[in-house]
């Protein structure tokens, strides 16, 4: 069964749901409220208006009035504050995509080229080890998060902030994926042979690039940074922290399933890295680095996290800096995941 959102169509808020347009009326509403003022003895003749003098107070200290809403709402308010700050530029086909925070450029992908007979080889080698992943593979289709968690506490109320923030940069990002795979709209694997085989539902949206490898690697940016308080230079990928190497797990178990292809997740490590950083930047008010991915200069048979931006990998690290504008709230919500890491 897939997972419904708070918007999808039968979540609270969706057409179907308890609060939907589509909601079954509650009947009997107006008994109860009548029922109430004659119990309480109340009726319109004899009610006198309060003095108010007092007025009601209301927060005004910025984390107050944050704190003063659900918690769903406080996913929706950091959701829009954090997508707020992205914006993407799709390719035509032809032409780059790139992705800008507060209009300054951050990443810059390029058109995937030719597939050719070893890239279906890559994968079909992969394959081997799907009897040990298949666990992970279905599970990962719609929970990446919780992989996270196996790093840090995400799963009882003293993380709070932490899982707003990383659910934040999670649905942020995957935004902006789906923009840059709707420009590109290439092929999957299965469509140029049907033998790979893959093991889980081959998604209809286009394969470059990877959306797992995106938002998992711009939540391991996010994290890292929460351990470290600063935003990543690409040379600690030499030894990855652990945010990166569950970030990379998890773009490997889609190539092992059959559903992308390695060029895919690196371009997806590339813009995720780059989305991450812009967002930690922006909380930390500091220049975001410019990262481009370029499909020529990926190299299958040498390739990997810490070949990522060494020359083999595809990425490279620009000159330039971007300087996004700075989010009050995202910078109160930082630092308040990072006491909770």
């Amino acid at each position: 069964m897939a997972v419904q959102g708070p918007h999808g169509p039968h979540g609270p808020h969706g057409p179907h749901g308890p609060h939907g347009p589509h909601a079954p009326a509650v009947e009997g509403g107006a008994v109860s409220i009548y029922s109430l003022e004659a119990a309480a003895g109340h009726n319109q003749a004899g009610w006198t208006p309060k003095d108010l003098a007092a007025q009601p107070t209301r927060p005004t200290n910025l984390m107050e009035r944050f704190n003063a809403l659900s918690g769903l709402l406080q996913s929706q308010m950091l959701y829009s504050e954090v997508s707020g700050l992205l914006t993407s530029t799709p390719s035509d086909g032809a032409s780059d995509a790139k992705v800008s925070v507060s209009g300054g450029p951050v990443a810059t992908i390029s058109p995937p080229g030719d597939i050719e007979k070893a890239d279906l080889v890559y994968l079909k080698d992969a394959s081997k080890d799907r009897k040990s992943r298949i666990p992970e593979i279905s599970d990962q289709i719609s929970h990446i998060l919780p992989y996270f968690g196996q790093l840090v506490r995400m799963g009882d109320g003293s993380s709070r902030y932490l899982a707003l923030l990383l659910g934040a940069t999670q649905a942020a990002t995957a935004r902006i994926s789906y923009e840059i795979k709707f420009g590109f709209s290439t092929p999957r694997p299965i469509q140029y042979d049907r033998q790979l085989s893959p093991i889980i539902q081959t998604p209809s949206h286009s394969t470059y690039p990877s959306g797992h490898a995106t938002e998992s690697f711009a939540v391991a940016t996010v994290l890292n940074a929460l351990l470290t308080n600063s935003v990543l230079d690409v040379g600690q990928l030499s030894d990855p922290s652990m945010p990166f190497v569950v970030a990379q797990r998890i773009a490997e178990n889609r190539e092992v399933a059959g559903v992308h292809f390695a060029h895919d997740s690196a371009a997806g490590a590339v813009l995720g890295i780059a989305i991450g950083n812009a967002i930690v930047a922006s909380a930390l008010r500091t220049d975001a680095p410019v990262y481009s991915f370029a499909f020529d200069d990926f190299h299958l048979d040498d390739h990997g996290i810490d070949k990522l931006f060494t020359g083999s990998g595809g990425g490279s690290v620009s000159a330039d800096t971007a300087m996004p504008g700075g989010s009050d709230l995202l910078y109160e919500i930082f630092q308040k995941a990072r006491m909770e890491v």
